[in-house]
């Protein structure tokens, strides 16, 4: 899997750059009309839910590598879906699977995963995100880039909500 780069972060620079986008995604779902959540979509035709929903299964595929299970599992695709490397194939069986998911589970599952995935990152020894991908997950082929895992949390945090808030900003505008 292809990763964002994340700039040089600490446990404490990585939880603050969470924290900032996480409170930043927050404020911009609390001003969103509740028919926007389902109704205008992007261009690939994703709604606001549809993001959201995105995002969660991210975050679970990174609380899922912390507790050293695979990362398939956390995303809710089967493992061969999973190791094809096919962004938009996951993207789209992602969507599928949670496309008819009321919006206030979508929002509910999201702030768990999402105070699961920080609770992980906060109890985690600073050299122990200094690992790379192997560390957490040895026997899963293609996947370690000898990268620290911090980038990854970065990339599937921060950088992550960040871009998906982009998104959701667009839609609604």
């Amino acid at each position: 899997m292809t990763e964002h780069q994340a700039p040089t972060l600490d446990k404490s620079g990585l939880l603050a750059s969470i924290d900032t986008s996480w409170s930043a995604l927050q404020d911009l779902i609390a001003r969103i009309p509740e028919e926007q959540f389902t109704q205008p979509t992007d261009d690939g035709g994703w709604t606001v839910k549809d993001h959201l929903a995105h995002v969660n299964h991210w975050e679970r595929s990174m609380v899922a590598l912390l507790h050293r299970q695979p990362r398939h599992e956390g995303l809710g695709v089967s493992e061969e879906l999973y190791l094809a490397d096919d962004l938009d194939a996951l993207n789209t069986a992602m969507q599928q699977e949670t496309r008819d998911s009321a919006v206030d589970e979508i929002v509910r599952d999201l702030e768990s995963t999402h105070r699961e995935l920080v609770t992980l990152i906060q109890q985690m020894p600073e050299s122990e995100l200094q690992q790379p991908y192997s560390h957490f997950l040895p026997d899963e082929p293609g996947a370690d880039d000898k990268d620290p895992i911090i980038n990854r949390l970065f990339s599937n945090g921060s950088h992550h909500l960040d871009t998906h808030r982009q998104y959701i900003e667009r839609i609604i505008a």
